[in-house]
């Protein structure tokens, strides 16, 4: 029988610590005088199962769970935090989700890794009231830029969330790619994260923007500090973002987002390819029905990193739609 995961798998001060920081960003809020049981269950961090018994949901086990439980439901999870600023084989500082003496949950995660980078960040003297100001736009991004990244991982998918501060730039990359094309992402409004209640659960402790906008927030946070112009790239098989942001200073040649192939996309849009291809691939399934990338990919004359891009786009649009995780995933007709 399939194992069952207990609220007992929670870690009583990792939901302190939350409540805590929901409390100061959530002043005389309803739920403040809620005991854990019906606050969480509110905030979606457990559920009712059919029988009657209180369980967590798998956004509140990698929330407030302890390490040893969520890899026992996602035997795939990791988290990796390096600092590799030395310039030489090994790093200076390290945080991995295993190491025994932390829970290893994403909120602990979330805060440890970022109170370790933003000692990166160039920070203007400012006085506001007589007290100096120390976050900034470029604070803002670098929170932003974490959130997606644990709210948007896939954790079926393989080597984990990989966070490394480098002497020129931040890697911040997750199992998974984007639901949607990047260019889509940007627009306002745009938003379609992997973990929803994550998101949430994040969002009502001010970390990661809810309302499409974070993007923007993360490429506008860097532009502000002066430095170069974020950009992600793409893996395929596993589906793997690696957000890059730049720590020494732009120039004006840089593009916003890039990806592993932009000059094949480029190429394509210049010559009306893409829209072809779809159209070669709606002909594919309609004759083969539910087939995988690689065999579409040999099909229509594509490599297999492009036909997967342009199958995230046919799903963001509502043409076709995914089944299963990873290398068994295949890809059929919306009907």
């Amino acid at each position: 029988m399939p194992r069952t995961a207990s609220v007992g798998e929670f870690d009583q001060n990792t939901i302190t610590r939350y409540r805590r920081r929901f409390d100061s960003e959530n002043e005389n809020h309803v739920w403040a005088d809620m005991d854990d049981a019906e606050f969480l269950d509110v905030i979606g961090a457990t559920a009712v199962d059919a029988d009657g018994t209180v369980k967590p949901t798998r956004a509140g086990l990698l929330m407030f769970g302890e390490e040893r439980f969520i890899r026992r439901e996602l035997p795939h999870y990791f988290l990796d935090y390096r600092q590799e600023t030395g310039g030489n084989d090994r790093w200076e500082d390290r945080v991995t989700s295993m190491s025994g003496d932390w829970t290893g949950n994403l909120y602990d995660f979330y805060f440890r890794v970022y109170n370790k980078m933003k000692a990166a960040l160039k920070v203007p003297f400012k006085l506001v009231g007589g007290s100096r100001v120390d976050d900034t736009p470029a604070h803002a991004a670098l929170r932003e830029s974490l959130a997606n990244c644990l709210t948007n991982a896939d954790w079926h998918e393989r080597r984990g969330v990989v966070c490394v501060w480098r002497s020129d730039a931040f890697a911040i990359a997750n199992p998974g790619c984007f639901r949607m094309p990047i260019e889509e992402a940007r627009k306002p409004g745009s938003s379609d994260p992997r973990n929803e209640t994550l998101l949430r659960m994040f969002s009502m402790i001010d970390v990661g923007e809810r309302a499409g906008s974070g993007m923007d927030k993360i490429f506008n946070g860097w532009a502000w500090a002066g430095y170069g112009e974020p950009t992600y790239a793409m893996e395929c098989d596993p589906d793997r973002t690696t957000l890059t942001l730049p720590l020494k200073a732009g120039s004006d040649d840089n593009h916003q987002i890039k990806s592993s192939d932009s000059p094949q996309r480029e190429k394509d849009a210049r010559t009306g390819k893409t829209l072809e291809n779809k159209h070669a691939i709606v002909e594919y399934l309609t004759i083969n029905g539910p087939s995988k990338s690689s065999d579409i990919a040999d099909a229509i004359g594509l490599k297999v990193a492009r036909t997967n891009q342009i199958l995230r786009e046919m799903i963001a649009a509502g043409t076709i739609k995914a089944e299963g995780q990873a290398r068994n995933r295949e890809y059929r007709l919306s009907e």
